[in-house]
């Protein structure tokens, strides 16, 4: 088996100090995968060879963008929205 993986995370935010803080960012992921297995079974088949083979492949890439933003009006009350899309192959 082989694997390759990669990820990276990108973000921009408020202090959170003030009566608004907000958070942006970008997200990334990849992955490359490899798996190879050939199983040979001559022991309890006679005269049968029996060959379990297995070779794949899979990649996976996944890409985000996310926003959060929170209000204070007064300091006992908070308003909190945000936001994500995601695009997963």
């Amino acid at each position: 088996v082989n694997a390759d993986q990669f990820s990276q995370e990108l973000r921009l935010q408020s202090t959170g100090n003030r009566p608004f803080s907000y958070i942006f960012g970008l997200y990334y992921y990849s992955e490359k995968l490899t798996a190879r297995f050939h199983n040979r079974n001559f022991r309890y088949t006679g005269n049968i060879n029996l060959l379990t083979a297995v070779d794949g492949r899979q990649e996976t890439e996944s890409f985000a963008a996310f926003a959060d933003a929170t209000w204070k009006p007064i300091d006992s009350v908070s308003i909190i929205g945000g936001i994500r899309y995601t695009k997963d192959q």
